[in-house]
């Protein structure tokens, strides 16, 4: 294995328990779909140390982390609110299971990688 599949390796071991020790967002997952870390920061944009920090990933599903990756949702680094790209209609947010109501819990590591996914959120709503 490569150095970087190490890493990825390691970093979804720490997100696993992460995930399951602090993270309290209420998507929906469903077995049948799996889990996916999916970092905060990109991964081409992380340092080393960066891509195997638990604080830089949350545990989504299939959907919702491919939305997390395109930037049509994101947290807002501040309340924990979670933000929809407009261009995700309501029949969308429902049959995506995106919940308005869904809120992150973050410590402070966390929102500084949120920070930066979050700003790529906003610049692609005004573009």
């Amino acid at each position: 294995r490569s150095d970087s599949r190490r890493s990825q390796t390691s970093f979804c071991c720490f997100e696993d328990y992460f995930f399951l020790n602090a993270i309290t967002a209420t998507f929906a997952i469903f077995p049948q779909i799996g889990i996916t870390a999916s970092h905060i920061k990109e991964w081409s944009e992380s340092s080393r140390e960066e891509r195997i920090d638990a604080n830089n990933g949350l545990l989504l599903c299939a959907n919702h982390d491919a939305l997390f990756d395109r930037h049509l949702i994101s947290f807002n680094p501040d309340t924990g609110n979670i933000c929809i790209s407009e261009s995700i209609d309501n029949e969308q947010r429902k049959a995506l299971s995106i919940s308005e109501s869904t809120q992150l819990s973050m410590g402070e590591r966390m929102k500084s990688y949120m920070r930066i996914h979050y700003k790529k959120f906003i610049d692609k709503e005004n573009q």
